[in-house]
């Protein structure tokens, strides 16, 4: 079953939650639905990644900017996104492969990209990542990138080129 995590050790990954959908089951069905409502195939990473644990909240919960190469932005941009995004990117919240509750990718997707106008080029899976789909080729697996506002205007940021190696880089928040 375990193919991309297979080396990878959960063991203090997520936080116990009550709101979690930790404890829903995927189904092929449950997941193809998904798939439809969203209008995106959902990379086997990402799958495999809920069926260990249906969404939730983990501890290892920040992605440092350090983690990111800013060569491609112009200097004024690097030392704007420097100034503005200083503190750790931080997960929050996966959101769970569910039709019944309200955290799950369906409903929170709806909402991000209707109601807080986020682009909606791919699959939100927390608050502020987003599986890209923009520029992908058939078959190719949707990189990560950090959605945010910046002086009115959305920004994404790539932070991974696959979800499996966002995963790999998420780390526990560092202490002052």
């Amino acid at each position: 079953m375990a193919i991309f995590f297979s080396d990878f050790s959960f063991d203090g990954f997520w936080k116990p939650s009550s709101k979690d959908s930790g404890d829903i089951s995927l189904s092929d069905e449950l997941i193809k639905r998904t798939e439809a409502q969203l209008g995106f195939r959902l990379p086997a990473s990402y799958i495999e990644f809920m069926k260990l644990h249906n969404g939730g909240i983990p501890i290892r919960d920040c992605f440092y900017l350090d983690d990111i190469d800013l060569s491609f932005f112009t200097e004024t941009a690097r030392q704007i996104s420097r100034f503005y995004l200083e503190a750790p990117f931080t997960v929050g919240t996966f959101f769970g492969i569910n039709d019944s509750k309200s955290n799950s990718l369906v409903p929170k997707n709806k909402y991000l990209i209707h109601e807080s106008r986020y682009p909606a080029t791919g699959v939100y899976i927390s608050e502020s990542f987003m599986l890209d789909y923009e520029g992908c080729q058939i078959g190719e697996e949707p990189r990560v990138v950090y959605v945010y506002y910046l002086l009115y205007f959305c920004h994404k940021i790539a932070v991974a080129k696959t979800f499996g190696e966002f995963v790999r880089k998420l780390k526990p928040p560092k202490l002052p």
